[in-house]
């Protein structure tokens, strides 16, 4: 008997999804430059994920089949240059494979390569299966793709297969693919290892997109998965080889790959890894709650969740990884101090840790070093293997490079910058590097950075960045002025900013932290201090996590200013893929794309921000609140935007040329009602001026406490208003004025706090003073309007529901200001124009 063909592997969830060619799929998001995240988690998580994806999702099948074999070879050197580089996390690493696929026999030799901004790129070519195994008859095209990091003296030999079985999505709404892997397998082709290795229960999905985040990340947030470092070649490498370095990883493989780690790390590694385990700055119980995350949805409506009681701030930079800078680095005896004289061409020193060859000085042990001269071409090169801090005082130093970077830190445990008091320190390195292995800037370490002293630092990144940390960065003091071809200060760990002051000036982003491995790093921290950031095509700050302003003054410009048209590229002002959180400070924002743009959530407990914007001032993907502090937006399309909003508190000012705070849900057609978005006011001054609504929900609208003044279109009534929502429209609490052509859209509702409407039977121009009182003339309210109205809604506690009260104009404002030009009592004035029943009528 002839046995059946065995049937097609399936993934269970995927069924029931719509297919995609992949000609449609290349055509639609082929996305060979973009923004990989990365999750592990078990099968039986992932089952659960699967039905929540949305309708339009659609799966890759080729008659019939939707989940196909790959397997791939990774070739490296005998030293494993590539294993290194990625483990180091060296900014130009690079990978090279062949990838088979199975199920049809095609096989593409690549190289992946780490782009400038964070970006992978992968370049393929089509190759003979018969050579998967060998990278020689494609050597040309790898040397052609790696022609700026010079690697034609090397020689790469096959080291590691890899293989599974991987299904491929498509998701219309953001244009971005997600691969799903299982039955993944490793070969260590060596042997030096452990051999093979096997993960039959996991599964590793990735997003790939262009550059935000996808509908999958955010449901993967929701449910507690954050994206991971895992490179299929440098992880499963050091799964197999426990001798190799490991920390990138050493969490990942703690959990996925084998019980225990191999035992003995290293100090700093050790430290690195107890800083892995720390909370992410929101507990997928947290995240949950403020998405409002339900099985079979994307979100359901609910109140969002705050940080815990207490400054916002505060709580979230304790949930991130703590910063490396400890109060005894700060001192040294000054008896242990190493003087190091540069004399333009050379150096002169009498310490054992340190080595001068020509113009290169290399400091090779722990220790203080105080640095004064010159050099006309030289460096400052960091080599330290040893445990203990690397302190160098720089006392007038001035430092210029024409072939690489002046000041670099290869390895140490950590390195400290001490700025002498009142003296001018310079950097300054070429626009092109010739040396083989090139540092990321020209100020640029390995390994932690603080900078300190109450000196002046110039920075000169002619080539990439000013100054870059491929693990942590902490400012606390200094005057340091930045001017970098690309990013212009980059903490991969963190950046901290404490004191002082800070001007960057970059034709990339100027402050930025893109860690991607660790959930509770990839943040920007600012308290204390001055910062001026200009930057013409990129962001002002752009984490990976969280931006936290705790104090200090921040002005920010980017993409030329609020007055230019946003471009394609990236240029708001503060960008966090995870939160925003001010709760002190004081932010002025100019930006031509957004000011504040949150992937998720943006808190505002504190600090006075001022926005002026060419797209939306402040806007969150999810949630946005405000419940303290002042915000001010002068200028912009929409002013606030997110799904959820909630204003608890403060005051808060908005000028818009659309809608002056927006809720809409991503895949709802704006014309009908979005069962996820909500506006609700419960507390503080709101003050909105929009060029269509002023308070705009495509879900519900909610206004139970606070002053709310909102005041929709002077040019266009019907359908837009000062009040306009799809869903439900309800009035509580508060004090509440709207007006406009229309002063709402909605339909009043018929219960809660009693309202009074009145539409005048021409437009009323602006300055025009209008007043509320009883039917025996005792004022109630009164405003004078900024701009052009025709109707107009009081909703005040006052109010009797069923009652007729009278509409005057003219005469003065008088009375209790209630805020947003709203008083409340006061003596009545003007000219009686009409009365109005409680409850009754439209505006």
């Amino acid at each position: 008997m002839t046995a059946a063909p065995a049937a097609p592997p399936r993934l269970e969830g995927l069924d029931g999804l719509g297919p995609i060619g992949l000609d449609e799929l290349t055509a639609q998001a082929e996305l060979q430059v973009r923004r990989d995240r990365k999750y592990v988690l078990p099968l039986t998580e992932l089952a659960a994920l699967l039905p929540a994806l949305g309708r339009d999702t659609r799966i890759l099948d080729i008659d019939g089949v939707r989940l196909f074999r790959y397997a791939s070879v990774y070739f490296d050197t005998d030293d494993l240059v590539c294993f290194r580089l990625t483990a180091l996390r060296r900014r130009r690493r690079f990978k090279i494979r062949t990838r088979t696929y199975l199920d049809s026999g095609l096989c593409l030799l690549e190289v992946k390569t780490e782009g400038l901004r964070g970006s992978t790129v992968k370049t393929r070519l089509a190759y003979e299966r018969r050579h998967h195994a060998d990278v020689a008859p494609g050597r040309w095209f790898v040397d052609a793709v790696l022609a700026d990091l010079d690697v034609g003296g090397l020689i790469f030999a096959p080291v590691l297969t890899t293989g599974y079985l991987r299904s491929t999505l498509f998701l219309p709404a953001s244009q971005s693919r997600v691969t799903i892997d299982i039955d993944l397998s490793w070969a260590d082709l060596d042997r030096t290892g452990a051999g093979d290795l096997s993960l039959p229960g996991m599964a590793v999905v990735e997003t790939k997109t262009r550059a935000a985040a996808s509908e999958v990340d955010r449901l993967l947030w929701a449910r507690g998965h954050r994206p991971t470092s895992i490179s299929k070649y440098a992880t499963g490498l050091a799964a197999l080889r426990p001798d190799l370095p490991s920390v990138p990883w050493r969490r990942l493989l703690r959990r996925h790959f084998h019980p225990a780690v191999p035992a003995g790390p290293t100090p700093a590694a050790d430290r690195q890894d107890r800083e892995m385990h720390r909370s992410p700055v929101l507990t997928a119980a947290a995240l949950a709650g403020a998405l409002a995350i339900g099985p079979g949805a994307a979100a359901r409506a609910a109140d969002p969740v705050l940080l815990a009681a207490g400054p916002a701030a505060a709580q979230a930079l304790a949930a991130n990884a703590a910063d490396h800078d400890d109060p005894a680095d700060h001192v040294w005896s000054e008896s242990a101090v190493a003087a190091v004289t540069l004399t333009g061409s050379g150096a002169t020193s009498t310490s054992s840790g340190v080595s001068i060859s020509g113009s290169t000085v290399t400091v090779t042990a722990a220790g203080t070093y105080r640095f004064t001269g010159s050099l006309t071409n030289g460096r400052i090169v960091v080599n330290s293997a040893g445990t203990g801090i690397v302190r160098l005082i720089l006392n007038g130093v001035t430092i210029a490079n024409s072939t690489t970077a002046p000041l670099s830190v290869v390895a140490a445990d950590e390195v400290m910058l001490v700025l002498a008091d009142g003296t001018t320190n310079r950097l300054t390195d070429p626009a092109t590097y010739t040396t083989a292995v090139n540092p990321a800037a020209a100020l640029s370490s390995a390994a932690d950075l603080t900078i300190t002293g109450n000196g002046s630092l110039a920075v000169t990144g002619s080539a990439a960045d000013g100054i870059a940390s491929d693990d942590g960065l902490v400012i606390d003091s200094g005057t340091i002025t930045v001017t970098a071809k690309d990013d212009g200060v980059r903490g991969q760990d963190y950046v901290v900013h404490t004191g002082g002051t800070l001007g960057v000036t970059a034709s990339g982003d100027a402050i930025k932290s893109d860690e991607t491995a660790d959930a509770t790093e990839g943040y920007v921290y600012l308290a204390g201090g001055a910062r001026t950031l200009t930057a013409p095509a990129g962001d002002g700050i752009s984490a990976t996590t969280d931006v936290i302003v705790a104090g200090g003054s921040l002005t920010a410009t980017t993409g030329g200013g609020s007055t230019t048209a946003p471009g394609t590229a990236s240029t708001k002002a503060v960008k966090a893929d995870v939160s925003v959180v001010v709760s002190d400070g004081q932010l002025n924002l100019n930006a031509s794309d957004d000011g504040i743009n949150s992937n998720n959530l943006i808190i505002v407990d504190g600090g006075t921000l001022t926005a002026a914007s060419g797209d939306d001032a402040v806007h969150a993907d999810i949630a946005l609140t405000i419940s303290a502090g002042t915000v001010n937006v002068t200028r912009s399309y929409e002013g606030l935007e997110a799904m959820q909003t909630t204003l608890a508190g403060g005051t808060i000012t908005v000028t818009a040329t659309d809608d002056a705070v927006n809720a809409a849900e991503e895949g709802v057609n704006e014309m009908q009602v979005a069962p996820n978005a909500f506006i609700r006011v419960t507390g503080g001054t709101v003050t909105v001026n929009g060029g269509t609504d002023g308070l705009d929900s495509n879900g519900t609208l909610a206004l139970s406490g606070g002053t709310v003044i909102a005041n929709g279109s002077p040019t266009r009534g019907g359908g837009e208003g000062g009040l306009d929502s799809n869903g439900a429209l309800t009035m509580t609490g508060g004090s509440i004025l709207a007006t406009g052509l229309t002063a709402s859209t909605s339909t009043l509702p018929t219960s809660g706090q009693a309202w009074v409407a009145y539409s005048f039977s021409a437009n009323q121009p602006a300055g025009t003073v209008v007043h509320l009182a009883t039917a025996s003339g005792t004022q109630l309210a009164s405003f004078q309007s900024t701009r052009v109205l025709k109707g107009v809604i009081f909703d005040l506690s006052s109010l009797t529901r069923g009652t007729s009260y009278r509409i005057y104009t003219g005469g003065s404002v008088s009375g209790t200001a209630a805020g947003g030009g709203l008083y409340v009592g006061g003596t009545l004035s003007g000219t009686l124009v009409a009365s109005a029943t409680a409850g009754s009528g439209r505006a």
